[in-house]
């Protein structure tokens, strides 16, 4: 496969973290990180330079990012990830790790996820912190919603820590294969994968609904994703910057949403919110 490394002029660390997560979504699965810039990689035929000029142009923090690109040699790619994948551990508790690490039996959840391009192997903070977040809660025998499920990384954790069962739902079809490969990896039989966007949701309420996604997908699928709740249930939210957290919290609020807790590492926030409507 054909490779672009894109160049990205930014020094400040924060801002190359939050510049990488966005450009996953835009099939970016490959970044170093250096003094002066960001290097990101992405393949050819899903490199499209006016998807990166929206993406700049969208975010203030990312305006004045000047870039450059260049096509690379054709290389082993799943060599060079390989060398540079580490595992992850959260706490004690989880250790995610591709099927080339070594297992670690010491954790209470070990995780299995080839992520390919997709979202979601635990290095970021935002799914860190959704699954540091998810740790507190019982998911015995609870109905679970993932939407934008990714790598399906949540929706497995869910799984594994007994949820009854888990809908994971995700818009691209490279996402969704990847999903079901995680899925397969795991041996696990409860969580369903589809792929669909919000239309997706079916009818039926969930206990836990989580969305790892970002503020304008969360901010636009409020009324869905209110829906997907049961009264009582936990939604949580995360893929958002910190001036992100006060206009999704006050966006949900009309549709029965409570803020329940707010996490910050580094930049980046995971909200849980619980659905309180009163006489229902």
């Amino acid at each position: 496969m054909e490779y672009t490394k894109v160049t990205f002029s930014i020094a400040n660390e924060s801002i190359q973290e939050a510049l990488a997560a966005m450009a996953e979504q835009l099939g970016f699965d490959g970044f170093e990180f250096t003094n002066d810039a960001l290097l990101a990689f992405v393949p050819t035929d899903l490199f499209d330079t006016k998807q990166v000029d929206e993406l700049l142009a969208a975010i203030p923090d990312f305006q004045a990012i000047a870039y450059t690109h260049e096509p690379l040699p054709n290389i082993n790619w799943n060599e060079e990830w390989e060398k540079n994948y580490p595992p992850v551990l959260i706490g004690n508790d989880i250790y995610i790790r591709a099927s080339f690490h070594p297992s670690d039996t010491g954790a209470r959840y070990e995780i299995v996820i080839n992520p390919k391009m997709s979202f979601g192997t635990g290095h970021h903070e935002t799914t860190w912190m959704m699954a540091e977040t998810m740790l507190a809660e019982d998911f015995s025998g609870k109905r679970v919603l993932d939407f934008g499920s990714g790598t399906a990384i949540l929706a497995i954790l869910a799984a594994k820590m007994g949820a009854g069962s888990v809908l994971a739902i995700d818009h691209e079809e490279w996402a969704y294969k990847n999903a079901l490969e995680n899925v397969e990896l795991n041996g696990i039989a409860n969580v369903h994968v589809i792929h669909g966007d919000e239309m997706a949701i079916p009818s039926t309420s969930f206990d836990t609904v989580l969305a790892n996604v970002n503020k304008n997908v969360i901010i636009g699928n409020l009324h869905r994703l209110s829906q997907a709740t049961s009264n009582g249930g936990f939604l949580y939210l995360s893929g958002l910057l910190e001036e992100d957290a006060q206009p999704v919290i006050d966006a949900a609020l009309p549709f029965g949403f409570e803020l329940q807790q707010q996490k910050q590492r580094n930049r980046w926030i995971c909200l849980k919110l619980i659905k309180n409507i009163k006489g229902r």
